[in-house]
Order: structure tokens, then sequence, then C-alpha cells
């Protein structure tokens, strides 16, 4: 399960590295309204695409083998053992989806650091030119790619070799805490070079964790994977929120040093969440 959510991650990783590269490019050529003109018509060509490819049901799709479809469906619930009604309470219950959605929070706070603040740090507080700002920026996604893909490498590899319970736990709990020290490095350092390095291998740990996240969450819930997903997913996406206010607030009362140390302290709380997640305890009987 993990290489598969790896990448996923890796797919959004790579686009916004293309995006670094190409919408600075047209900005400077056109102004940033034509490069949203520009851009914004690729959306439908990618839905129509989407629509004409991607199938609901494996068995609808017009290219997929007997043989590929007999692989699918030999460990996948029917649709009768899907979610029944209700079961968002059930998530919203339990001890392990919350945790682990907290942690995704505080991992993703990190992710919407470098997301929103990045090519903005580069230009306005390190002094980099747009093109210069662009390239830096399209180099630490594309570092957050490769480590998406190993996250799920190693994600399904320790669970092979520890087990579920302990895969992800181990190798999400070793990856913020570098993240985070990797932060620390980058904030705090005068020299610029070293400042962008560390903050790319920080990014590069950070993605480490995607797989292991929606592993666990999908093993703690099992055939209700969907909804428990879901739960993770909008804890992931709030701190986009909190950190588009939170970064801004403290850079300009105490500094960008201490704004970007915040993320260190998200990331740390994050591991720690760890200590009590249990992925190998399933949503059971009792709690329906």
């Amino acid at each position: 399960m993990g290489l598969p959510n790896g990448l996923s991650s890796t797919g959004l990783t790579l686009g916004a590295a293309a995006t670094a590269l190409i919408v600075v490019w047209l900005m400077v050529a056109y102004g940033w309204r034509g490069a949203l003109l520009i851009t914004a018509p690729s959306a439908f060509v990618v839905a129509a695409i989407f629509h004409w490819y991607v199938t609901d049901d494996p068995k609808d799709h017009p290219r997929i083998s007997a043989a590929e479809l007999s692989l699918i469906k030999s460990d996948r619930p029917s649709a009768e053992d899907g979610p029944e009604r209700g079961a968002w309470k059930l998530a919203l219950k339990n001890k392990n989806v919350l945790l682990i959605t907290i942690s995704y929070f505080c991992m993703n706070y990190v992710f919407y650091l470098f997301f929103n603040w990045f090519f903005f740090y580069l230009v306005d507080v390190k002094g980099f030119s747009a093109a210069d700002a662009g390239m830096l920026t399209a180099a630490l996604w594309i570092l957050g790619a490769i480590g998406a893909t190993a996250g799920g490498f190693i994600c399904d590899l320790l669970v092979r070799r520890l087990g579920i319970g302990l895969g992800p736990r181990y190798l999400t709990m070793t990856a913020l805490i570098l993240s985070a020290v990797f932060l620390y490095a980058g904030a705090v350092s005068d020299n610029i070079v070293i400042t962008v390095v560390m903050l790319c291998i920080c990014f590069a740990c950070n993605q480490l964790t995607e797989a292991p996240f929606w592993v666990a969450t999908m093993a703690v819930a099992g055939r209700h994977a969907p909804v428990a997903t879901g739960v993770l997913n909008t804890g992931g996406n709030l701190p986009g929120i909190v950190g588009g206010l939170l970064v801004p607030v403290t850079a300009n009362l105490l500094g960008w040093p201490a704004a970007m140390i915040t993320g260190s302290l998200f990331a740390i709380i994050g591991a720690s969440l760890w200590i009590f997640i249990r992925a190998d305890e399933p949503m059971g009987a009792g709690e329906e």
C-alpha cells in the first residue's frame, strides 16, 4: 500500500516543480495575470483526460486485462463490505484515526510552510531573483518527489519486516524529527547556501512520511478507509489556513527565523504523537 500512496504524492510534487519553472517564466514574460490566464485552461484539459481515461470501477476500463482485474479483486472487499451509514461517526470517535489526523496536520504545517512561503522567502527575504527562486523552488519539489517515492518503498519494506504497528511509526517519527532538525538548521543559518540546502533536505524528509500516514489510516479503518482517509485529508489541509495566518504574523513580530522554526515545533509534536498511535489496532466491533 505504501508505494502507490507515495507515487500519488510524487505526482503532486513533480507538478509543483514544473509549475515553479513555467509560471515564473510566464510571469516574467506576461505578468502574473497573463500567467494565470495562460495556465488556467490546462485544468479543463486535465479534467477531460481524466473523464475519458479513468473509471470508477477497474472492470469498466477498456484496457484492463482479465489477469489484472483478477489480481485487483483478489484482496479487495466487495461493495457490500464498504462503510455503512454513520461510518463518519465511527472514524471521528476512533482514537487512532484522530491521533494520525492530528499528526498529519502537524506534518502538513511544514508542507504548507514551503508551499505557501518558500518562493516568497527566497525572493523577499533572501534577495534571490524570481528566476533563480523559481529554479530553487523546482529543485525543492523534485527532492520532495524523491522523498515521497522513497517513503513508499521504505514503508512497504518496514511493514513487511516489522509489521503494520511499528513500520509506519518508525518511518514517520524518524522523518519528522529529521525534518525538524534540518528546518531549524536552515532557519538559523546565516549562510545562504546552507540555508537552501537544509530547507530542501527538510522538505524531502517531510515527504517521506506521506505513505505511512495513509497506510496506517487504512490499516486502522479497514472497510471504513474511505471515510477515515477523508478525515485524514481534511486534517491535512487545515494547516494551509493555520500556517497562512501564523507564519506571516510570527515573521512580523519575531522575524523570519522564528516563523520558520514554528515548522520544527509542529514536526516534533507530530512525531511525538506516534508514540500513542496503534496502526495494528483496527476499528473493532465494539466501536460499531
